[in-house]
């Protein structure tokens, strides 16, 4: 899941004409909103919920998911990243 959001922010940062720095900074721009999300459910899940855990292994596998998304978009739309 969190791959496929790095990978549709992507899209939408690459898209941008108005904000040449949104666009220019498409990936970092990805992976830090994919992995701060992911953060901020887990702390949700630790601290709000009773019948939920936080986890480190599930923040590591959102990154790792955050990632790949952005690598797949990478791959795929070589011709619009330059």
């Amino acid at each position: 899941m969190y791959g496929v959001l790095s990978f549709q922010l992507m899209r939408g940062c690459v898209r941008q004409y108005k904000s040449w720095k949104l666009r220019y900074n498409a990936t970092t721009f990805a992976i830090t909103v994919t992995v701060c999300y992911g953060g901020v459910i887990e702390l949700y899940q630790q601290y709000i919920l009773t019948d939920r855990y936080g986890d480190w292994g599930d923040v590591a596998a959102n990154v790792a998911g955050a990632i790949l998304g952005v690598v797949v978009f990478r791959i795929i739309f070589s011709e619009y990243i330059r």
